[in-house]
């Protein structure tokens, strides 16, 4: 049943009811019937007449309604609509967001991982500027003894162009003494030849003073060696010393040139070669 057809079940009820009451009324005070049936009649008119009006008042406002829900109903569906929409994009929204937080879960473990290789640079970088610093430290020792290195190496230097010079000047003193010996030897090889005892002139000398020195230096091609001492240790041309290496006998050399403080000498005989450091006495056991 539709609902203008409900109204006016209503109305027809309403106006039923009312008329039984009036009747009723009427039937009380035995008024005429006529009069009052033709007023109640002109009263239910008018009655009517204005539940008419109101009753397409009420069609003009259920058309009105209606028009409003078709409205809404088709709002409603459009919502519907969008809301479905929407479920799909928050299952959709969902699902990506689960994507999402399995790439944030990796993330945060790349994360840790980074976190974990930063720590482990710093440690090693803390490792190393602690050796950075033990190396400048032995760098700067290391600048030092350069130093003090390059000092004995220039004193070194300056020693051996010193020695070769006295090697040198030695070589030309033993030169010199050798062409002095030859022309001595011949002499006396003369002197011999011609029947002279020459060895009955030489009167036996004092013995050298006990002389202890080192070999400083050794020219094993020309047999000649540079000794520690000179004449401010007593040394003099024609001493003779023996060289030894602990307790083994090395070689015999005589001074051919002495200086303040150093000799040269001629090696006479050598049991072994002779070499820097080698001791040397005038007098071994003295």
């Amino acid at each position: 049943m539709s609902t203008l057809a409900k109204v006016f079940v209503i109305i027809n009820l309403v106006l039923s009811i009312v008329f039984i009451t009036l009747a009723g009324t009427l039937f009380h005070y035995q008024k005429d019937w006529r009069a009052a049936f033709e007023s109640l009649r002109g009263a239910q008119k008018l009655r009517i007449d204005a539940y008419s009006d109101k009753v397409n008042s009420l069609q003009g406002e259920i058309a009105t309604l209606d028009a409003y829900i078709n409205g809404k109903e088709e709002e409603t569906r459009q919502k519907d609509s969008s809301l479905d929409k929407l479920r799909e994009d928050l299952m959709s929204l969902r699902a990506s967001l689960s994507v999402k937080r399995q790439e944030f879960q990796l993330l945060l473990s790349e994360h840790k991982k980074v976190v974990d290789q930063i720590d482990s640079k710093d440690a090693r970088i803390r490792d190393l500027s602690s050796e950075n610093d033990v190396v400048k430290t032995e760098r700067g020792v290391a600048l030092q003894d350069k130093e003090v290195a390059e000092f004995q190496v220039a004193r070194l230097t300056q020693i051996k162009n010193d020695l070769e010079g006295d090697l040198a000047d030695l070589r030309k003193a033993h030169h010199t003494v050798k062409i002095k010996q030859e022309d001595l030897q011949g002499i006396l090889d003369q002197l011999q030849e011609y029947g002279v005892n020459w060895r009955t002139w030489v009167v036996e000398g004092v013995p050298p003073p006990t002389i202890h020195a080192k070999v400083t230096a050794v020219e094993a091609e020309d047999g000649l060696a540079i000794l520690s001492v000179g004449s401010n240790d007593k040394a003099e041309v024609g001493h003779q010393f023996t060289v030894f290496r602990g307790n083994q006998f090395v070689a015999r050399v005589v001074l051919e040139m002495v200086e303040s403080t150093w000799s040269g000498a001629r090696i006479l005989d050598q049991q072994l070669p002779v070499r820097e450091g080698d001791d040397a006495s005038t007098r071994p056991g003295f």
